[in-house]
């Protein structure tokens, strides 16, 4: 069952119809979105500014909830918990208001060592209502600063990432993802963007052309990572094609996006029906011009009821054909690393 903030109310009446539905302006359903947190020994490691990651990932955090902590319900979950591999726990439940508990819930930084990152087992879990306490969030936002690395590493596991967020997929969860510092493994940071279905289209899921985006967000600095935290808060907390108040504007699905060639009916994209063909072409065959049947005149001009007649003719016999067709990158599954083990 899905735990939500506040509760939407509509009226149904326009939803046929492929309009707006109008909401009580009072009550929404906005979004709610859980950060992964990376709490792993490596975040107390410095930064270009001379911070620690930890630090900076926390003011950076802070920014984001001040602008949008009313408009988004926000939760924290970090990891390992509670310590080494411990696939991490949900400290703050997302709500809207939370900026001041969740500030509360960063106040310790990680210890000095002996804090892996169990990045796979953790998103699993997020993807588990029981290991969420019955909370089912639109979406989570990954922010690690390493490889997915346990003691004693096993190179198998760096698939257990992409599993887990494969998982929350299939939930409707979708997944951000933010690579903080050089150290991050950008293969399996980019195919977890594109599973999670959150990757700009055209992206590079190698992260070796610069001509082309990335599939994540990268970030090295307290600038991009509070930039690249302002651009995910923005994206999740627009209007989405799910029957839902999501920008608390009082209408619902408006300006809603979908892909091409579709519209957005009754919290769902479905296809849009395709222009007029006329009586000809495909359609009908024959000249498009023709009136079908006959034009119902002789050479003293037209005879207005069997014109009329003619019109409905050719209102009844219009077809209209439906296309459907949306793009999305798949994600390939990495290499797996050779050589010496990442470091932890």
């Amino acid at each position: 069952m899905r735990t939500k903030a506040c509760v939407v109310m509509v009226s149904m009446g326009l939803a046929a119809s492929g309009r707006a539905v109008t909401a009580d302006p009072s009550v929404c359903e906005p979004p709610s979105v859980v950060v992964v947190l990376d709490r792993s020994s490596s975040m107390n490691g410095a930064i270009a500014e001379g911070t620690t990651k930890w630090a900076t990932a926390r003011t950076a955090l802070d920014h984001v909830l001040a602008v949008y902590d009313q408009t988004i319900g926000f939760g924290l979950m970090t990891f390992p918990y509670p310590d080494a591999c411990g696939p991490g726990r949900l400290d703050v439940p997302p709500a809207v208001g939370q900026r001041g508990a969740i500030g509360m819930a960063l106040a310790t930084p990680p210890p000095a060592a002996g804090n892996w990152t169990p990045l796979g087992e953790t998103l699993a879990a997020a993807a588990d209502p029981a290991w969420m306490a019955g909370y089912v969030p639109d979406a989570v936002v990954v922010v690690t600063d390493g490889f997915q690395w346990c003691s004693p590493y096993d190179p198998d596991q760096r698939e257990l990432p992409k599993r887990a967020v494969a998982r929350l997929r299939d939930r409707g969860i979708r997944t951000f993802v933010v690579g903080f510092g050089a150290g991050v493994d950008e293969e399996a940071l980019a195919a977890m963007a594109i599973l999670g279905e959150t990757a700009p289209a055209g992206c590079d899921a190698t992260s070796t052309d610069p001509a082309r985006p990335r599939c994540y967000h990268q970030a090295d600095d307290a600038a991009s990572l509070t930039a690249a935290l302002m651009a995910i808060a923005a994206r999740a907390s627009a209007e989405t094609c799910d029957g839902r108040d999501n920008d608390c504007d009082g209408v619902v699905d408006d300006g809603a996006p979908c892909a091409d060639e579709e519209r957005c009916v009754a919290g769902a994209c479905v296809p849009a029906p395709a222009p007029d063909a006329g009586v000809g072409g495909a359609d009908g065959g024959g000249d498009p011009g023709e009136l079908p049947g006959g034009c119902g005149c002789d050479g003293a001009g037209a005879d207005p009821t069997s014109a009329a007649g003619a019109l409905l003719a050719i209102a009844a016999v219009q077809a209209r054909r439906r296309r459907r067709g949306a793009n999305s990158a798949a994600a390939t599954t990495s290499a797996k690393p050779t050589g010496d083990a990442p470091p932890p």
